[in-house]
């Protein structure tokens, strides 16, 4: 993400602010003034652009103002750290906002301009299918799945899969698997399969081992 002068940090704070609170003519206002402001981070690196803060806030109209004026935003690469995502990530997209923030809308304003961006990944191979399935958005992974059925299969640097990221979202693991059948079979870390003994019984059993077992859900 390029580095932006002293001058255009007010532009850029007022352009945050607008786009999280979804003050659309606002934000329509000031992205005038400087378009590339929309891909900057503001105030300082790791917080985001205007286009990551208003599609984790869900502002699907405030977003598609920024991307009108700048659909390159869309692109924009930030740094990322927030609970559940295991640590921070590097070359976190609007679309992984925009999933964590479960908004189909804002989902969709990104698809319109920059369909590829459902297949980004961070630095740490986290996906925007990822994201979605680690908050239980049931709509916004259905979508994601509709964009490219394929993201079921990717894995993060942690070899697992949106499956075993939705452990504990009964209906998100059911369209997961009804995506990618094959993923079933797929192999399960320790922590996922004691979670998944404690949310569908106990006949699969809580073993504590270092085997891989196959997960078949009632």
């Amino acid at each position: 993400m390029e580095k932006r002068g002293d001058g255009m940090a007010p532009l850029c704070g007022l352009l945050a602010a607008a786009a999280s609170l979804g003050c659309t003519a606002a934000a329509h206002s000031l992205v005038q003034m400087n378009p590339s402001a929309v891909s900057e981070e503001w105030p300082c690196e790791g917080k985001g652009s205007a286009a990551h803060r208003a599609a984790i806030q869900g502002q699907a109209e405030a977003l598609r103002v920024l991307l009108a004026a700048a659909p390159g935003a869309a692109l924009a690469r930030s740094q990322w750290s927030e609970n559940g995502y295991k640590g921070r990530h590097s070359d976190w997209s609007p679309m992984h906002s925009a999933a964590g923030s479960g908004s189909p809308e804002a989902v969709q304003a990104l698809l319109e301009v920059a369909p590829e961006l459902v297949a980004a990944a961070t630095d740490r191979g986290l996906t925007p299918l990822h994201v979605a399935a680690i908050q239980g958005h049931l709509p916004v992974v259905r979508m994601l799945l509709q964009a490219a059925p394929e993201a079921a299969l990717v894995a993060d640097e942690d070899d697992e899969l949106p499956l075993h990221r939705a452990v504990g979202h009964v209906e998100v693991v059911r369209l997961l698997l009804a995506a990618a059948p094959g993923t079933a079979v797929a192999s399960l870390t320790l922590a996922a399969q004691h979670c998944i003994v404690r949310r569908f019984g106990a006949h699969l059993l809580p073993l504590k081992c270092c085997c891989r077992l196959p997960l078949r859900l009632p």
